[in-house]
């Protein structure tokens, strides 16, 4: 039996500490918007995807994530792994808390608690597209769901670079530009194997590959600036094989939704997306969490889950 109750999901460590030690507002403005719900609080990574599962076992059909990108990541994937009812039939609203906050950017909720409150208790539901992305760490097969986007190379260790600075204490605006700068230095090109919907769309060195189901990563670049989050296709952007001087002229376009004016960038879209590299490994980034190594298999879900938006 269904509980009509939302329950609420929290990472009391986003955002530095923040949904900790702002949670009595953040319970202030879901009362004030009339939601009733119960809560719970991560205790570790991954956590969040063991109470997502446990509240749909539970009979909750409404979850509320609270914290960063990762938090959503985790409870969208406990919605999938469950084996209650189909993913379709949960709907999930986000309290923006983290550090990055690019899902909520593509849809314009703000990081205030009292106005997320009431796009949540306004019913104001969306149906998006998931995509499920089957990689490899340590040698095993591994699955992910993922909300907002995936890459491999440079993004991921932009990523990497990115969660490290974080788990040294360091926060802030710029936290992802001081990230992408450091990474830049020291990356590498590779050999990758792209195939889209089965055919071969590009071979040779690059080196990153972004794959967009939203058009924010990495705390506000735009690296899939046509990206649409329920159109049934996957934004496959192609970070050529450019010069760190190459680089450094065009990193702003990163930033301006103007990247596809920049010579060696290529770019498509498709419903499911194969990629390998031929001449080693790279990490692989899942809505900002570095998950694993190549190869890389995604599939677009389409229409898969009900989200709170304006």
């Amino acid at each position: 039996m269904s509980n009509p109750k939302w329950m609420v999901i929290a990472n009391p460590k986003a955002g530095k500490n923040k949904v900790l030690e702002e949670w009595s507002q953040i319970d202030k403005a879901l009362i004030s918007a009339g939601i009733e719900f119960d809560a719970v609080f991560s205790k570790s990574k991954y956590h969040s995807i063991e109470l997502s599962v446990k509240a749909v076992r539970e009979g909750y059909r409404h979850l509320i994530a609270v914290g960063g990108d990762g938090t959503i990541h985790e409870v969208v994937n406990g919605i999938f792994f469950q084996k209650e009812v189909p993913p379709h039939e949960i709907t999930l609203g986000v309290i923006p808390a983290g550090s990055g906050n690019d899902w909520v950017r593509m849809y314009n909720i703000p990081a205030d608690y009292t106005t997320c409150a009431q796009i949540i208790a306004s019913g104001h539901t969306k149906r998006q597209d998931i995509c499920r992305v089957d990689v490899f760490e340590s040698m095993v097969p591994q699955t992910r769901y993922l909300m907002n986007g995936c890459g491999i190379g440079l993004d991921a260790a932009i990523c990497r670079e990115c969660n490290s600075m974080k788990e040294r204490g360091k926060e802030g605006k710029f936290i992802y530009v001081q990230a992408a700068a450091r990474s830049f230095f020291k990356m590498r090109s590779s050999m990758f194997r792209i195939e889209v919907d089965g055919k071969l769309y590009f071979q040779g060195k690059a080196l990153s590959v972004a794959l967009a189901n939203g058009v924010y990563s990495g705390g506000g670049m735009i690296q899939a600036p046509d990206a649409v989050m329920d159109d049934g296709l996957v934004n496959v952007t192609v970070i050529g094989n450019m010069t760190k001087p190459e680089i450094l002229v065009r990193f702003k376009e990163l930033f301006t939704g103007r990247i596809y004016d920049i010579p060696d960038i290529f770019h498509t879209t498709g419903k499911q997306v194969k990629i390998d590299i031929l001449d080693g490994e790279q990490p692989i980034e899942v809505d900002g969490e570095v998950i694993g190594t190549n190869p890389l298999e995604l599939t677009v879900l389409p229409k898969a889950l009900n989200v709170c938006v304006r």
